[in-house]
């Protein structure tokens, strides 16, 4: 792809306006263009407009979840995935990271997420360093990822410590407890064949 067909991919995705409001703080006409290390500056533009507090990134992963995303979506989300290979993934304790969710039916939740289990995220996954820091809800994952990238850098506020796991990733869960209205659930990355 290149950086002019991302921009008009994008103002399909959230219109012309919005599309080219974002793209200009990281140059329109320099998409193609070196941004930092492997990543070009449409990838760049690409993972700026996931992390932006617009809530633009529950529109695409309401698609992907579905399992009948738009070509639009898919591609899009091909640029996110394609951006974060390029970066270096989480190693160590830092590849260990948090997302809270707020589930209506946690007997559902429990339900998916039993020990034992293998799970697929479709959509990508949006996640913490700090277990403190992800957002409120009635359920925690811990994740022990193989593929979790930093990506605050990219993102329009740096509060969030922000990670990111690109679409498809395969999980075990390890171990689902619950007490009061809440349910935590560990789960271990598996390796893509």
């Amino acid at each position: 792809m290149t950086g002019a067909a991302f921009l008009l991919l994008l103002e399909r995705l959230l219109g012309q306006q919005d599309a080219r409001h974002c793209a200009a703080r990281f140059g329109a006409d320099a998409l193609d263009e070196p941004f930092f290390e492997a990543i070009v500056t449409y990838e760049a533009l690409a993972l700026y407009v996931y992390s932006n507090i617009s809530g633009w990134h529950q529109a695409i992963n309401r698609e992907l979840w579905s399992g009948r995303p738009s070509d639009a979506v898919r591609a899009y989300a091909d640029v996110v995935d394609g951006a974060l290979a390029k970066l270096p993934a989480l190693r160590g304790s830092a590849a260990t990271v948090y997302r809270g969710v707020m589930a209506d039916d946690l007997d559902a939740v429990r339900e998916r997420y039993r020990a034992g289990r293998e799970v697929v995220f479709p959509g990508l996954t949006s996640a913490t360093y700090d277990r403190r820091s992800a957002y409120g809800g009635n359920v925690l994952f811990t994740i022990r990822s193989q593929n979790a990238r930093s990506v605050w850098h990219f993102a329009p506020t740096f509060v969030e410590d922000e990670v990111l796991l690109p679409t498809g990733c395969r999980f075990r869960v390890i171990e689902s407890t619950s007490a009061d209205r809440q349910v935590s659930i560990v789960l271990e990355e598996l390796l893509r064949p």
